[in-house]
């Protein structure tokens, strides 16, 4: 899981940088992409995401399971998002 957690580190930082220095086709594309990947992870996973809000608040536990169904709702909303600017986008 931790494989998973570091690309989507990483693919969130390229895409931050590549929606200042791409083309708009490739920087859309992209950042679809990357919300696509989140919340699926955060549906499947959502400990991992989780995870992510407990940097900034210590005494968060993401092992909770009574809290995912806020990481399942967000990631569900993320996967929304991407299937609607993935419409929207080759609609155009």
């Amino acid at each position: 899981m931790r494989a998973i957690d570091y690309f989507l580190r990483v693919l969130t930082a390229i895409t931050a940088i590549g929606l200042i220095i791409l083309s708009d086709t490739i920087s859309w594309k992209l950042l679809c992409f990357s919300f696509f990947s989140v919340g699926l992870w955060a549906v499947l996973f959502p400990p991992g995401v989780l995870g992510w809000a407990k940097g900034a608040h210590r005494d968060f536990d993401p092992t909770d399971p009574s809290l995912w169904w806020l990481a399942r709702l967000i990631g569900t909303a993320f996967i929304v998002f991407a299937f609607v600017m993935t419409i929207a986008f080759f609609k155009r």
